[in-house]
């Protein structure tokens, strides 16, 4: 298959003539995490501290940055074009890179909506969600670890779709002509992809959750633009979010208290 790297696992991504979807901070044509960084700068410039969220990693508390999420995934992408039989022609003449700024995100986690809007006693290990808060810099983003798998799903069946529209020719040139629509085509997937994560209302879905006014405010936080796992809010510590909530509490003793 030519210069294709397959060295790596199929998480780690690929590469084939111009076309790019290697899993690398700096994948030598873009560093994909700067971008998000410069996101989470803003996020910090706006309330401190809201751009990182609390992590246990070995046997210290440490505060862990926003995550910088691709778009059109790099698994998504790898498997779906980079590795795809029958159309490497089209592929190795295609110059677009996975690790754009174009098709980059920052986008919170649990943890972080959970730090900003509930309020943690540690003298007496106890939490509330009683009393509104203002919203967050992060507001009306999708959550980064909320329904990734049914996400990656819909992003990998939208590459299907563009891919099972190109046409490989035995004319360089018209290949050429393919590839520079297929690059302008995986770009305004990527916007398409941004649009359905950006503009959430989880600010104003959240408070409704939380005076129970609407049993569909998880909608809001969700990757995925169907099959969305429900989630009940999480008052009186109850459900999956309750638990990520006492997780966090636990956390923040193990650091402060």
């Amino acid at each position: 298959m030519g210069n294709r790297n397959t060295d790596g696992t199929h998480g780690s991504g690929d590469h084939i003539g111009k076309f790019c979807s290697l899993r690398k901070d700096n994948c030598g044509h873009n560093e994909y995490k700067a971008p998000c960084a410069v996101t989470a700068a803003a996020w910090d410039a706006e309330a401190a501290g809201s751009s990182t969220y609390l992590q246990k990693k070995v046997d210290e508390v440490q505060d862990v940055s926003q995550n910088a999420h691709h778009l059109l995934c790099v698994s998504c992408v790898t498997a779906g074009v980079t590795r795809k039989d029958g159309i490497e022609l089209i592929v190795r003449a295609t110059e677009w890179c996975a690790n754009n700024s174009d098709n980059m995100i920052a986008l919170p986690l649990w943890p972080h909506t959970i730090e900003w809007y509930v309020s943690f006693n540690l003298a007496d290990e106890t939490f509330s969600i009683e009393a509104p808060v203002a919203a967050p810099p992060f507001k009306n983003l999708a959550q980064h670890d909320y329904d990734h798998s049914p996400y990656i799903k819909e992003v990998s069946k939208a590459i299907k779709n563009v891919v099972n529209e190109l046409t490989v020719s035995t004319d360089e040139e018209c290949n050429a002509e393919t590839a520079n629509e297929f690059a302008g085509d995986l770009d305004t997937l990527s916007d398409e992809v941004r649009a359905k994560l950006v503009g959430r209302p989880t600010h104003e879905k959240w408070n409704a959750g939380r005076l129970d006014e609407d049993d569909t405010w998880y909608k809001a936080f969700s990757m995925a633009s169907a099959k969305q796992t429900k989630r009940p809010f999480p008052n009186g510590g109850k459900g999956r979010l309750g638990k990520k909530i006492r997780e966090t509490l636990r956390l923040l003793k193990l650091k402060f208290g």
